[in-house]
């Protein structure tokens, strides 16, 4: 009996020359984050912390709006509670609670930048201006 062996050779396929490492594919999903951060969670959370200053800002004899639109005049804060008493029209006055609150009428400020353009504004466009808003409009009869 002869005993004979065969014997081939199986070509494997070659290795990639490099493979990639991980922290280059984790660079989108670091990107995506901080667009997110930056265009969604942050301008959000500036918004959040100036209506919480608004609302704990609110003080007696203030306008308000509130979430539902209703207009009033607070009458009584309560800080413990976290509420206040709006007077929406004569001897009508509700009982909210001081996340209602959506604007204080007549606090808005004034911008900086339009501040300084009208105090740099000559003097004759001041009394103009102010001469313009005092004066009533002339009506001229024309012909038929």
């Amino acid at each position: 009996m002869s005993t004979e062996t065969i014997t081939t050779q199986v070509e494997l396929p070659e290795a990639p020359a490099k493979i990639e490492s991980t922290w280059t594919s984790f660079v989108p999903m670091i990107l995506i984050f901080a667009v997110f951060y930056f265009f969604l969670i942050r301008p959000q959370e500036k918004r959040r912390k100036e209506q919480d200053a608004l609302i704990n800002s609110v003080k007696k004899g203030e306008e308000v709006v509130t979430s539902g639109g209703i207009f009033g005049k607070v009458v009584k804060v309560n800080e413990s509670e976290s509420t206040v008493l709006v007077e929406i029209s004569e001897n009508n006055t509700v009982k909210l609670a001081k996340s209602a609150i959506v604007e204080i009428i007549g606090r808005t400020a004034a911008p900086v930048e339009a501040v300084k353009t009208v105090e740099k504004a000559p003097l004759e466009t001041k009394v103009s201006k102010a001469l313009l808003a005092k004066s009533k409009p002339v009506v001229k009869k024309g012909k038929k």
